[in-house]
């Protein structure tokens, strides 16, 4: 267990985990859904109820953490190793139910795979490919340990580019429109996954306040800096909730015990990467926004001068 992470970090890092691991299991279900409708078949309608009874254990043994321990308890570095090591045996215990869910699957797809890819290749393609990022990122390994972090230089506005391709829609099932303002700005270093991470998670809140309005995505890069910046339409936040969100769980609705979370998520993942998480106000409304340094300019490579024969 890394001695620098104290309770609180190490709660809100696991919490934020917790949070997070739903987006590729969402992307599974929704792919799994799709799949059965277009290839009626009654093994993939027991994989998909299978999956969701695997999902929903998964959820619970997170729900349940989150009430083993109180905000306001501070366990020593024993008793948090011993919370560690149950809440990662308990998760590996549900990710066995959804790992088998997923060999199920590729047991299927092996038996139909020249029928299933002249109809459903997208699908396909998307079921594993949540399947691959649950594993990557969210299994029972990771629980208390450091976020995994592989820094790259690379082109932001690229990066964004790409983002803005996703399709995102709101409660209702509606598209939600997201404009973009910015160019390009240069290179960055950062972590494609965690950013997309980090990103996708400001988006899917903004449109979550404001359902039915466009989301704003700013790009900018000033004294050696390029921002990040997710603006939606809704009432300005106040001074008390703008020193609360990203730090503690905060969510104008904290009776809802799943929300609250991917704000700490975004500054976790933020600062892992060098950068900083900032909460404002802008004149369309609230502002979430991550700031990382511009990447340094690489030295040319030296040219080696042939001695002369």
């Amino acid at each position: 267990m890394p001695k620098e992470f104290d309770w609180p970090v190490m709660r809100d890092t696991m919490r934020a985990l917790a949070h997070d691991s739903m987006q590729p299991l969402g992307i599974v279900s929704s792919s799994l859904a799709l799949l059965k409708e277009k290839y009626p078949n009654s093994k993939l309608d027991r994989l998909y109820k299978e999956l969701h009874l695997a999902i929903d254990a998964i959820r619970e043994v997170h729900i349940n953490f989150g009430e083993f321990r109180r905000a306001d308890e501070q366990p020593s570095e024993l008793e948090l190793k011993r919370t560690i090591v149950q809440y990662r045996k308990q998760l590996a215990e549900a990710d066995k139910k959804l790992f088998s869910v997923f060999d199920g699957f590729k047991v299927f797809h092996d038996q139909h795979k020249q029928e299933l890819r002249s109809k459903t290749e997208k699908e396909i393609n998307n079921l594993f490919y949540g399947e691959r990022e649950y594993k990557s990122q969210f299994s029972s390994k990771w629980l208390g340990k450091k976020m995994p972090v592989r820094l790259k230089q690379q082109n932001m506005h690229k990066f964004l580019d790409w983002f803005l391709k996703q399709k995102f829609v709101d409660r209702d099932g509606n598209a939600v429109k997201i404009e973009f303002w910015g160019k390009d700005v240069g290179e960055a270093t950062f972590d494609g996954k965690l950013l997309y991470r980090s990103l996708h998670n400001l988006v899917t809140d903004s449109l979550s306040h404001t359902p039915g309005r466009p989301i704003y995505i700013s790009l900018n890069r000033e004294k050696g800096k390029i921002m990040i910046g997710v603006t939606n339409e809704g009432p300005n936040l106040k001074k008390h909730e703008i020193k609360k969100i990203g730090k503690v769980r905060f969510t104008r609705a904290m009776h809802d015990p799943k929300r609250g979370y991917g704000k700490i998520s975004s500054r976790l993942i933020t600062e892992a990467m060098g950068g900083k998480f900032k909460v404002d106000n802008s004149h369309f409304g609230p502002r979430l926004s991550m700031t990382f340094p511009v990447a340094k300019s690489k030295s040319p490579t030296p040219v080696r001068r042939r001695r002369a024969a």
